[in-house]
């Protein structure tokens, strides 16, 4: 489980379709001497909706996620993600959303390429269009 608020800021001019989005995301990992950090994540993404009609929606997402850490005193991670999901509209101003998440470890020449995997993850949330 992990409690976040993602905001998607729709970017029209760019494209109607394409999104920034970041948020906020707390979680915790317990090692193998069972001491237990805490994470805050700050996703840094673009977003692309694709254009079909209908109560489904592919997406695909690409960007960084932020990690600080509690208890470890100058924790600090920048790592590129991936993600492909689907948005499933239950009304005109409600969706869930569902999605397949990849973190990588960047290449230490250019961060914004993926070199080593980190996790991959599932993730769900309803979203409201404002």
């Amino acid at each position: 489980f992990q409690p976040g608020l993602l905001a998607h800021i729709w970017l029209p001019r760019v494209n109607e379709n394409t999104f920034f989005r970041t948020g906020i995301q707390v979680f915790n990992i317990k090692d193998n001497l069972g001491y237990t950090y805490n994470y805050l994540q700050i996703p840094l993404s673009g977003e692309y909706v694709f254009p079909v009609k209908g109560i489904v929606q592919p997406k695909f997402v690409y960007g960084f996620n932020i990690y600080f850490a509690t208890g470890m005193e100058g924790f600090f991670n920048f790592n590129p993600f991936a993600e492909t999901g689907i948005n499933i509209n239950l009304s005109k101003s409600i969706y869930l959303s569902v999605n397949l998440n990849a973190d990588f470890q960047p290449w230490e020449h250019l961060f914004l390429i993926p070199y080593g995997f980190n996790y991959l993850g599932v993730s769900a949330g309803f979203g409201v269009r404002l």
